[in-house]
């Protein structure tokens, strides 16, 4: 063991060994009488959240002008702990044109099939001029889990054979 693998605070403190990917190794540093320290091993495995979603990419189609479409994506946590999340889109230069509910939660760590490992996001697309609009929705997680991505777009037109009696598709 090298002098930089260990740090040694006393009385009764934890002392980082080593460090590698999912595993920490920590000695507990206990006093005893007559100025003996008794070195007490401990191993623990870390797990880490896992951010998937599903799909990569959402693609609204051309959809008439001012009526609000609603798509659904799912968000997952493959990891082996929970994972605090916040999504965010990334509007450009057309802020408003879509929108994600819910847009922060908590995704259990998926152990057992019916764990709440996976939620929907509904993300919606108003256009508001006859054009192509494109948006990046980026989920977070709190626990340094890696970021994932999702690119978003739609097209807006005045024409009416675009227009939908339904709410929620194009």
């Amino acid at each position: 063991m090298t002098p930089d693998m260990m740090l040694i605070v006393k009385p009764w403190s934890l002392s980082v060994l080593t460090v590698k990917p999912c595993s920490l190794s920590v000695l507990i540093v206990k006093p005893c009488s007559l100025s003996v320290l008794q070195l007490i091993p401990l191993c623990a495995h870390l797990t880490v959240p896992v951010l998937q979603l599903s799909p990569h990419s959402l693609d609204f189609g051309t959809c008439y002008v001012g009526q609000t479409r609603v798509q659904e994506v799912f968000l997952s946590n493959t990891g082996g702990s929970n994972s605090y999340w916040t999504a965010l889109i990334d509007h450009g230069e057309t802020p408003g044109v879509f929108a994600v509910s819910p847009d922060s939660g908590t995704l259990d760590a998926h152990i057992v099939h019916i764990s709440a490992s996976r939620v929907a996001l509904q993300i919606s697309f108003t256009a508001g001029d006859s054009t192509e609009y494109k948006a990046m929705l980026t989920v977070h997680g709190m626990l340094g889990e890696r970021m994932v991505r999702l690119e978003v777009r739609g097209r807006g037109s005045h024409d009416e054979r675009f227009e939908s009696l339904l709410t929620d598709t194009c």
